[in-house]
């Protein structure tokens, strides 16, 4: 119905009253109870409505969206990709429209304590056709009146679906949270899967690069008659090894890389491109400790949010279902008027008022059935409740652990560096003083390779693994 502002006021019953008028003649008058309070469980959720609309206004994944420049993209770090998916995310827009939708149950639910109003005007015409000696005739009646009707009282059924609706907002808005999370979990999975790709893809460049080396040396060694063709060969055979898994690494950053543009709205064929490990994922501020971490999740998590509120509306419901059982009272008032032409009378009026108390009688079983079944879905998400809780506290000391691996997996994987590249150059010397052989330098060179990757790898893991430690708690908070 097309609403027609400003917004007249009137007083009708001793009520501040605001009557709108629509396009097609019905009028529906808004009556607010001064003594009418509303259950609120998420303050989000008893916002007036600009306030709501403001909140999915600042909450929306369009508005701030900024277009990502190619520089930004050759040097894409994990907060660029985010803010970027997170931004276009289709899941999000949909958590939006989501809560909108909610927004309006709640406006219609609250209209149910506005009494309305109907207005009707109505002219008939008709002609009686000539029968035998008679003479026809025409006969034309305007009629108009005015309608007034409004439930007083119910026993709490229309405050138990305002109450119900509102649980049904917070828990939209807590999905929204919720639909944040998941996809900043999608994006850090997709992410770490690029980074390690391109880490892995680096890292057998370098390896490449050393192994021409060791090719070159071998050769110059052969050159000058100082070395065997077996040695030349097992360096050749070495250097084309790398280049091997160097193109396959290739093939596997490619994937990762076009998995990511997709994710992140763009065409698959968007060149992307990844800095150091130290730009590209940022390390997170200070962790809190895994009990208060628990503590969060049980109170702050938006997935325990949103089954909460759910749950808070089924019990609303069954409170609905109760009051819908007891009948209402409510008043009605009409005025009408109406004058038939032919007669040459005039105008008649006539006005009634009528108070109708309606008490439902022999409908025990069907309201009885509806209580049960809203009874059983109640339980049934106090169940979902606590299996969520569980599998989130599992989650998230599965992180905790891999927090507390991968720092200790750094600290190895330093040593290993700092042993490779010792060995490595104490083979390169040896090898090209003649004391070496070159197996001794090609395992020390594909060691050295190998404790590079694992280095970056485990400094991508670490801060990935803390990341995702705070995402399991229901938060994600980032400091580059």
């Amino acid at each position: 119905m097309r609403v027609i502002r400003p917004y007249l006021p009137l007083f009708l019953l001793a009520t501040t009253t605001l009557i709108s008028f629509s396009a097609s003649g019905q009028t529906v008058a808004t009556a607010l109870k001064p003594s009418q309070t509303l259950d609120c469980s998420v303050a989000a959720a008893c916002m007036p409505k600009s306030d709501a609309v403001r909140y999915t206004a600042n909450h929306s994944p369009t508005p701030l969206c900024s277009a990502l420049q190619d520089a930004d993209l050759q040097r894409l770090s994990l907060p660029m990709a985010l803010d970027h998916a997170l931004c276009r995310s289709p899941v999000l827009r949909q958590a939006m429209l989501s809560i909108a939708e909610q927004q309006a149950s709640v406006d219609l639910a609250n209209s149910s304590f506005r009494p309305r109003v109907n207005a009707n005007v109505g002219l008939n015409a008709s002609r009686v056709a000539p029968i035998a000696n008679t003479i026809g005739y025409s006969l034309e009646n305007l009629s108009g009146s005015v309608g007034l009707s409004w439930v007083l009282f119910d026993f709490g059924l229309r405050s138990a679906n305002v109450a119900q609706t509102q649980a049904q907002l917070a828990a939209a808005i807590a999905s929204l949270d919720s639909s944040q999370l998941q996809s900043t979990n999608d994006t850090l999975r997709l992410y770490l899967d690029a980074l390690t790709a391109w880490l892995r893809q680096s890292s057998l460049r370098e390896a490449e690069e050393v192994a021409q080396q060791s090719a070159r040396a071998a050769n110059a060694k052969y050159d000058a008659q100082v070395g065997s063709l077996a040695e030349k060969l097992q360096a050749q055979t070495a250097l084309a090894q790398t280049t091997l898994e160097r193109v396959r690494a290739n093939g596997q950053w490619e994937t990762a890389r076009a998995a990511l543009a997709i994710h992140m709205g763009f065409g698959v064929s968007q060149n992307i491109a990844l800095p150091e490990v130290e730009q590209a994922v940022p390390f997170v501020s200070q962790l809190l400790g895994t009990d208060q971490l628990l503590e969060n999740l049980r109170t702050q998590h938006p997935r325990m949010l949103a089954l909460q509120a759910e749950h808070t509306a089924l019990k609303r419901r069954g409170e609905s279902i109760a009051a819908d059982g007891k009948g209402s009272v409510s008043a009605s008032a009409n005025v009408q008027t109406s004058r038939a032409f032919a007669s040459g009378a005039g105008f008649e009026r006539s006005a009634n008022a009528a108070l109708v108390a309606t008490i439902p009688l022999f409908n025990g079983a069907e309201q009885n059935a509806r209580l049960a079944q809203n009874s059983a879905q109640t339980d049934a998400k106090l169940a979902q409740i606590d299996s969520a809780r569980r599998e989130l506290e599992t989650e998230l000391l599965r992180q905790a652990l891999a927090v507390q691996t991968e720092q200790q997996t750094q600290i190895a994987a330093r040593a290993l560096l700092d042993s490779a590249n010792q060995s490595y150059q104490v083979a390169s010397g040896r090898y090209k003083a003649g004391v070496g052989t070159v197996v001794e330098l090609l395992t020390a060179q594909a060691a050295l390779g190998a404790a590079k990757f694992a280095l970056n790898q485990s400094l991508a893991n670490l801060a990935t693994a803390s990341m995702r430690l705070l995402a399991a708690s229901g938060r994600v908070q980032l400091k580059s």
